[in-house]
């Protein structure tokens, strides 16, 4: 994974020494671990074009000395002295960007057991594939600002980055426990030689963040292609949303057991996110002139489940205490602690060099053309009906992991010329097929809106309003207007029926009073709803109503249809509840089968409580 972070200048100093420290062991030599526990890690690397080593006075190739490292925190240059670059607003600097590419943890639990060779080797993948990352990033990556005049400023791609490269191999160390493998490494950007002036400029920082999923899925891709050469085999499409790798045949528990830092960086976010609702939860209680702002953050914390991604910084920089070393003094007992630790999952330095006769095996990746092209379309709208041309780039990488990053760049691009991507108005991009789904509910929904068929009897519709008014009265509550006028609607001659409504306002009070009705009009009621859940639960409470009413998730009802274990006709009333979040495909779908088959449909939901779990909605 990819995590940008801006450094400050007032805290560049230490950042500095920390990356320094990591590099020199506090006993003699580098077989002694730091004072915190962690491997002495190799020197950093100067990452510079021609023109940038020239600028610094350094090699291109060389390592980077502790004096013009410091010299390029404080934003100078260590060949002259002078400012490198121009100050930000207010007179002062951003000092760099540190832009962390992490391996995939089963990489670094590989690293921890190999032999001296291929842990040379894995590293220098390492560094292969940030160099990849860095390449595609000075491509792509508009990251240089140019002011054309007072209201005009330009985004650039540079001619050069100004990088150092730190390559670490275990995590910060958690109190009690060996520090856990984890290759890693903190590129750390000073600044980009702009095109045409070749001036060392700033970086902007929201570009790399803007594209940060773009440059990790490019590191990703060429990592797992040196693996591949390597001789291990690569499982694709891991992770949220099928963004990643691992390789082939490294036990899960293994990698659970490894990610003692993350489960205590993530433990901090949670308590900190128990704490931040409790804050705002007493803040709406105390009522107040704040009480509608805390109800709103209140409401969208819920609704994320997260904080925001600069306080999610804040609660793991807190974490970062030196911790002790557990009792280990040297490089050896770090490893005895990993062989150890691997061992009881069945894993050890055999089971590695088993690994190395693997290279054939790869999912979900090295397809054929057409298929590595169809992936991409799937994957482009997935959860989201346009997208910008970074997402795309990515998206693109990612289904090419273990393959070669390239071919799935150039398959992205033949879909552009064929037009199976379709430039929009506004810049963005979306698919053919996910336009013809658009179009395909759009026309669905205007067939059956032009389209009638008999109505529930008044007499019914009356009697099912009597009742539900005297069941509410009884608890002393009372029908309101908006939920008689949505039951009176719903029993019209209308094929199809839109009732938007907030949570608690009656929705499903009124539809019980409608699936009652239609039953008694002779009608077969079907729920459905994205989620199986949602469809039981509407299901449940018409069953308690004594309506015998059938549920099913869209998905599951589709291929219900599909196998003919259900048949949609003119006497089925399909109930659509929490419509909106139904992603395009599924709408589509949906409203042309009702259509096709003469049934009705009764689409039930907010749009402003939620949106589409998929693409569209």
């Amino acid at each position: 994974m990819l995590t940008v972070v801006k450094i400050a200048g007032s805290g560049a100093a230490a950042y500095g020494q920390y990356l320094e420290g990591r590099t020199v062991a506090v006993d003699a030599g580098d077989y002694y671990l730091s004072q915190s526990g962690e491997l002495v890690e190799a020197p950093g690397r100067w990452l510079l074009g021609a023109k940038g080593a020239e600028t610094l006075g350094v090699d291109t190739d060389g390592a980077v000395a502790a004096e013009q490292f410091q010299a390029v925190m404080e934003v100078r240059n260590p060949a002259t002295g002078e400012q490198l670059r121009a100050s930000g607003a207010g007179g002062s600097a951003v000092a760099a960007i540190d832009a962390t590419f992490s391996a995939p943890k089963s990489v670094s639990a590989v690293w921890a057991l190999a032999s001296p060779g291929l842990r040379a080797e894995i590293e220098a993948a390492q560094e292969r594939a940030v160099d990849a990352a860095l390449r595609h990033a000075t491509e792509f990556v508009p990251m240089v600002r140019r002011r054309v005049d007072r209201s005009i400023v330009l985004r650039e791609t540079p001619a050069e980055l100004i990088a150092s490269s730190w390559r670490h191999t275990t995590s910060r160390a958690v109190a009690g426990r060996a520090p856990d493998p984890q290759l890693h490494s903190h590129v750390v950007l000073h600044g980009a030689v702009r095109q045409g002036d070749d001036r060392v400029v700033a970086i902007e920082s929201r570009a790399w963040l803007v594209h940060q999923r773009e440059v990790g899925a490019a590191y990703r891709a060429q990592l797992a292609t040196e693996f591949r050469a390597l001789g291990f085999g690569i499982e694709a499409g891991t992770g949220r949303g099928g963004r990643y790798f691992e390789l082939a045949g490294v036990p899960d528990g293994l990698l659970q057991q490894w990610s003692g830092r993350h489960q205590q960086v993530r433990a901090a976010i949670d308590r900190r996110l128990a704490e931040r609702v409790s804050e705002l939860q007493g803040q709406v209680d105390a009522g107040g002139s704040g009480t509608d702002a805390a109800a709103g953050r209140l409401a969208a914390l819920e609704r994320s489940g997260q904080l925001l991604p600069a306080e999610q910084r804040a609660v793991a920089m807190r974490t970062r205490a030196a911790k002790g070393k557990g009792g280990l003094q040297t490089a050896g007992d770090l490893d005895r602690a990993w062989y150890e630790a691997a061992r009881e999952h069945g894993f050890d330095a055999r089971s590695v060099q088993a690994l190395l006769h693997e290279s054939g095996r790869v999912v979900d990746v090295a397809e054929p053309e057409l298929a590595i092209e169809r992936r991409i379309l799937e994957r482009l709208t997935e959860f989201d009906a346009t997208f910008a041309a970074r997402e795309a780039r990515a998206v693109a990488l990612e289904v090419s992991a273990g393959g070669d990053p390239a071919a799935g760049l150039a398959a992205l691009e033949r879909l552009r010329e064929r037009r199976e991507i379709l430039e929009l108005a506004d810049g963005r991009e979306t698919t053919r097929a996910h336009r013809g789904a658009e179009r395909a509910a759009v026309a669905a929904a205007r067939a059956l809106a032009d389209e009638t068929a008999p109505a529930v009897a008044q007499e019914l519709v009356d009697e099912e309003v009597s009742e539900l008014r005297s069941a509410l009265a009884l608890g002393g509550a009372q029908l309101a207007v908006e939920q008689e006028q949505a039951m009176r609607v719903a029993c019209s001659d209308r094929r199809l029926v839109v009732i938007v409504g907030q949570a608690g306002t009656g929705k499903s009070t009124a539809l019980t009073g409608v699936a009652r009705a239609h039953q008694e009009a002779g009608r077969r009621v079907m729920v459905t709803s994205t989620g199986a859940q949602a469809a039981e639960r509407l299901t449940s409470e018409f069953a308690q109503a004594g309506v015998d009413a059938a549920g099913y998730s869209t998905m599951a009802l589709q291929a219900a249809v599909r196998r003919g274990a259900v048949t949609l006709s003119p006497e089925v009333t399909v109930i659509h509840d929490e419509a909106a979040l139904a992603s395009t495909r599924e709408q589509a779908w949906l409203l042309e089968a009702v259509a096709e088959s003469g049934a009705r449909i009764i689409e039930v939901g907010d749009p402003r409580q939620s949106g589409a779990v998929g693409a569209g909605g």
